[in-house]
């Protein structure tokens, strides 16, 4: 997927995230494997209206095959508990249905991750599309844990 692409396919996501009242921003990406730049979400997670912030980016993979990669940072800071919780995610990744758990040591940050493969010459409204089901089931396994999770943040 080239510049203009990803950018149509961003586009798309922004239109149906904007019609959910979810806040999207573009940020600069960080270039090569990186194909323009990322879409950072305000990612409603709970019924309450907690959010995590998740970031959408298209990285070059083979010749004619890129990925869309979902990384959502769930904890910003994780607090005295670190190690309680790097505990907690062999359970939590064994009974994950989507995507993966993970700990970012330097930021001491809690995060999710999923990524899927996608042709480099998809219709950007194709993808699109693809990405606003994948979110509808990131907010499900996102809001499963995250009142366990925010346990384990700074107070």
């Amino acid at each position: 997927m080239d510049i203009p692409a990803v950018k149509a396919c961003f586009d798309k996501v922004r239109e149906h995230l904007s019609g959910l009242d979810i806040e999207s921003i573009y940020m600069d990406g960080i270039g090569d494997p990186q194909v323009g730049e990322t879409l950072r979400i305000r990612f409603p997670v709970t019924q309450d209206g907690n959010v995590v912030i998740t970031e959408l980016m298209v990285t070059s993979f083979l010749d004619d095959l890129d990925l869309m990669l979902m990384y959502s940072t769930v904890v910003v800071k994780i607090g005295d508990r670190y190690d309680e919780l790097v505990q907690k995610l062999v359970p939590w990744n064994m009974n994950c249905p989507f995507g993966a758990y993970g700990i970012y040591e330097e930021g001491r940050q809690l995060y999710h991750k999923y990524s899927f493969p996608f042709p480099s010459d998809a219709d950007p409204s194709d993808v699109a599309g693809q990405v606003m089901v994948l979110l509808g089931v990131l907010h499900q396994v996102l809001s499963e844990k995250y009142y366990e999770a925010e346990s384990y943040s700074v107070e």
